[in-house]
């Protein structure tokens, strides 16, 4: 594993099966707010095996949680495992690219729940419901990044341009691989490029200009009016 490689896991429910180690979480909740916690919750993982956890600069959860009728709309930026939260791959990738410290989980008290409100990385505010999910900001339809052949790489015998200086994510979009995904754009979107689209969208955004989608509670309400 390389000194700037940082890996995925999955945060699921899958009936008890945990495996590998999951890094350090971003925060440990006491047990008493557990309950009024509104973070998505998984009970199980599927973590890396410690002497690749070791050797790596950092790791975030490549897990996602379609809509009801199975669209990728949105993603989780952190879900819970247990009292620990958890961070995605993109918002990991975001934070180290970035040079930040920590990344700021940021709720407010409505009743007998903690509602997340927003995520902040610097001087940058993400916007998610109380879940913890965001909306995908989608740059267009699957290979909008460009993709490069694992075989080019491994039989390259000189470098590839695109490669240099570059944030890689490795994934598939082979069909028996099970990672494409329906989105709003198209079906059979390759799921590495959801979490291209976020990382490329946290990265870009700024205090000024913010490039991550954001529905706030009272759309719908608002929306229902308007019609």
């Amino acid at each position: 594993i390389h000194q700037n490689t940082v890996l995925g896991y999955f945060l699921h429910a899958a009936g008890g099966i945990n495996a590998g180690v999951l890094p350090t979480p971003l925060l440990k909740i006491e047990k008493r707010d557990l309950e009024s916690l509104s973070i998505n919750y998984m009970p199980d993982y599927t973590g890396n095996l410690p002497m690749f956890a070791k050797s790596a600069l950092g790791a975030g959860f490549v897990s996602t949680l379609p809509d009801v009728d199975g669209v990728m709309r949105r993603s989780p930026l952190v879900l819970r495992y247990e009292e620990g939260i958890y961070s995605a791959l993109s918002l990991e990738l975001a934070r180290l690219y970035l040079g930040q410290p920590y990344i700021k989980v940021q709720s407010v008290k409505s009743g007998n729940q903690l509602r997340l409100e927003s995520i902040i990385l610097g001087n940058r505010v993400i916007y998610t419901d109380e879940s913890g999910m965001a909306l995908i900001p989608y740059k267009g339809k699957g290979k909008s990044y460009p993709f490069i052949s694992a075989t080019d790489v491994l039989n390259a015998t000189k470098e590839i341009p695109v490669l240099k200086n570059a944030i890689v994510l490795v994934g598939t979009s082979a069909l028996g691989l099970t990672d494409l995904r329906t989105t709003p754009l198209q079906t059979g979107y390759p799921g590495v490029e959801i979490h291209a689209n976020l990382l490329d969208a946290i990265i870009q955004s700024t205090d000024k200009v913010n490039q991550m989608y954001y529905r706030p509670d009272w759309e719908p309400g608002l929306t229902f009016v308007i019609l």
